[in-house]
């Protein structure tokens, strides 16, 4: 009789994961996996500002680091609050966007690191809600990195860059809680604003909270409850964020002047650009840009 019970508890289990998997249309995976929107912003090895040690200052993409060779042991590291690793040869390391963590590299160390943003709806990160530094084991990421880094084919190593970047982030999205996805799945409802504000229709310091309500017809204060209700953030508060990002994002390419900067992002002049810097950064940009050369 207890195994009767057993094996019908079993058979109910089966039929219900099958009944789960049954229900995930494989239509929706094409659909979701061509909503991927993978951007790589840094490629380097071992030449990057931090390979003389100090601490980095939160960014505002995702990074993916390899080391290929440490002769210096525990004294190249990386940690946050919570977790410290040291940077061992076999293994991958993640730091995410707006994550501040303390990185020690040595000019011995032999690393690749790869700057990217990985989005499912335009302009959010997958990993946005994702707070802590992760050690991801296995040899193959260091295989991939050197392969995609010493390629003569150009066109061939960015599709393994890609891959080696898909891979890697395949991974940590297994480790994502319930949570830290619905931060990223509450978004779905907003799709046709996202893609206004990337739709270079307006730049984006001059996209007020009425353009984003107008794109559905709504009323300001319907679109705000909306919004805010949906996603938890007010929408003029998202708005600043994603300004925040994108110019601490231009501010990290040294190719860029600051007037270039300023005009692109739709500011009417530097010094509105530089105001908005010191009020949500909490220095100018030519401080902040210093001290990401430094680190």
């Amino acid at each position: 009789m207890t195994f009767f019970l057993k094996k019908r508890e079993y058979i109910t289990c089966r039929k219900e994961e099958v009944e789960k998997m049954s229900s995930i249309r494989r239509k929706d995976v094409a659909q979701y996996a061509d909503r991927y929107r993978l951007h790589i912003h840094r490629f380097a090895r071992g030449t990057y500002p931090e390979a003389s040690g100090g601490i980095e200052i939160s960014m505002p993409v995702n990074r993916f680091l390899i080391p290929l060779t440490n002769p210096s042991g525990k004294a190249c590291f990386v940690e946050d609050g919570a977790r410290h690793f040291t940077l061992t040869p076999g293994n991958a390391y993640f730091i995410p966007l707006n994550h501040t963590a303390r990185i020690r590299l040595d000019a011995f160390l032999d690393f690749v690191s790869i700057q990217f943003t990985l989005e499912l709806y335009e302009g959010i990160d997958v990993f946005s809600a994702f707070k802590k530094i992760c050690e991801v084991p296995g040899d193959r990421w260091r295989e991939l990195g050197l392969r995609a880094y010493e390629m003569k084919n150009p066109y061939f190593a960015s599709a393994l860059l890609n891959t080696a970047v898909f891979e890697f982030c395949s991974n940590l999205m297994e480790q994502m809680s319930s949570i830290e996805w619905q931060s990223v799945l509450q978004f779905s409802d907003f799709q046709q604003e996202l893609e206004y504000i990337y739709s270079n229709r307006k730049k984006l310091a001059r996209i007020t909270v009425s353009d984003l309500a107008d794109v559905r017809h709504f009323s300001r204060e319907y679109f705000t409850r909306t919004f805010t209700r949906s996603t938890g953030c007010a929408p003029k508060q998202f708005l600043t964020g994603l300004l925040l990002n994108e110019t601490k994002r231009m501010l990290s390419q040294e190719n860029l002047t600051l007037k270039e900067i300023s005009d692109k992002l739709g500011f009417s002049s530097e010094f509105y650009f530089s105001k908005f810097c010191r009020k949500n950064i909490g220095m100018p940009p030519r401080l902040y840009r210093l001290q990401l050369a430094e680190k």
